[in-house]
């Protein structure tokens, strides 16, 4: 058996280590935006009990910081297999029709997915030529949020792409990485 690779299957496991590791960074961020969310609701129990005042922005920012971090961590999860899929109807396909099926699925999410890639780039883009901002004390950009939202949709649609490669090529590769 050769088991020397081609440079195109060279490439695609490239590709799918620079779509790990971004996938992973996506994560590292996720948990930072947690550990910020905590530190800022403990200063916000602070500063009610001690001194009767408030950062006025608690809502606000916790806001942006969750959908920041479900976003981020979004790729990661796809990569870890922890996002819910139901294999009721592919587990009665046999196994080559069960790689077509899910690849199938993984590429109608992955073009919903560049459409809301698409969407909320517009939505950035709109945001920051007007110069919208919150309506809080701290009037924050609203492409500000927006651009880690796109970022994590971003790395979300790497991550697909990944899995398209490995479900259509790489299956049957001895040295390919699950």
């Amino acid at each position: 058996m050769n088991t020397r690779r081609t440079p195109l299957v060279q490439g695609m496991h490239g590709f799918i280590r620079v779509a790990d590791g971004l996938s992973r960074l996506g994560a590292a961020i996720a948990a930072l935006i947690l550990v910020y969310m905590v530190g800022h609701i403990v200063l916000e129990i602070a500063l009610r009990a001690l001194w009767s005042t408030s950062t006025f922005v608690l809502d606000e920012f916790i806001g942006f910081a969750i959908s920041a971090s479900a976003f981020m961590g979004l790729a990661e999860a796809l990569r870890r297999g922890k996002l819910i899929r139901i294999d009721m109807l592919t587990h009665a396909l046999p196994p080559r029709l069960q790689t077509l099926a899910l690849a199938g699925a993984v590429a109608v999410t992955g073009f919903s997915v560049g459409l809301m890639c698409i969407f909320i780039w517009r939505t950035m883009e709109r945001d920051f030529l007007r110069g919208t901002t919150s309506t809080s004390v701290a009037e924050i950009p609203l492409w500000i949020p927006t651009s880690l939202i796109f970022v994590g949709i971003v790395l979300f649609l790497i991550q697909l792409a990944a899995q398209l490669i490995k479900q259509l090529t790489l299956s049957n590769d001895p040295n390919a990485r699950s």
